[in-house]
């Protein structure tokens, strides 16, 4: 069934076609929130937190963009929330790089452990790592706007069509900020990686 069949029966009071849209996009919700905020709990807690507002807002979504940018939207917003908090009460947040594909037996996102290809060698492995680092340290210091679009589009890998839908913004904003902001993360990553 597709998304907008779904969305129709689940505004009509049909909470397992609501259930099968989550069971759709529960792991790129935990994913966007995981690397935008860089703690699974707080990731899974804001996922959750998506689809709750997601249910609420059902009879206010028009359909203008695809449920999934909609989701998008509301996690960026819910997100955006979220590192404020932090910066209000002095809680280090930080972008993550790792793919949110595996989970724990909590269902919070696994953290990646590299295993040895035994191809490679141990110092190519340290710089991919420090390099990994690098860049999940220059993320962090981007402004707001460029970090989030470089998020959904080069590590979540959105259309330009879902960014521009999933941050309000029209297309050609987002291929300026995708431009800007990989310009910026280029120079940050001079500052911090040789």
């Amino acid at each position: 069934m597709s998304d907008a069949e779904l969305v129709e029966q689940a505004r009509a009071g049909d909470r397992q076609a609501f259930d099968q849209l989550m069971q759709r996009y529960e792991r790129e919700m935990i994913g966007v929130a995981y690397r935008m905020l860089g703690h699974s709990e707080d990731a899974v807690d804001l996922a959750q937190e998506v689809f709750l507002r997601a249910w609420r807002g059902l009879g206010q979504f028009r359909g203008e963009a695809s449920f999934r940018s909609w989701l998008y939207r509301i996690a960026l917003n819910l997100a955006r929330n979220k590192r404020r908090w932090y910066a209000r009460h002095r809680i280090a947040s930080m972008v993550s790089l790792s793919p949110s594909d595996e989970e724990t037996e909590e269902g919070d996102p696994a953290p990646v452990v590299p295993i040895a290809d035994p191809s490679t060698d141990p110092r190519a492995e340290a710089q991919a790592s420090q390099f990994q680092e690098a860049v999940r340290q220059a993320l962090e210091k981007l402004p707001a706007e460029f970090r989030e679009t470089v998020i959904l589009r080069d590590i979540q890998q959105l259309s330009y069509e879902e960014v521009a839908q999933a941050t309000g913004q029209p297309v050609g904003t987002v291929r300026s900020r995708l431009s800007r902001g990989r310009h910026l993360l280029r120079e940050a990553l001079k500052g911090i990686y040789p």
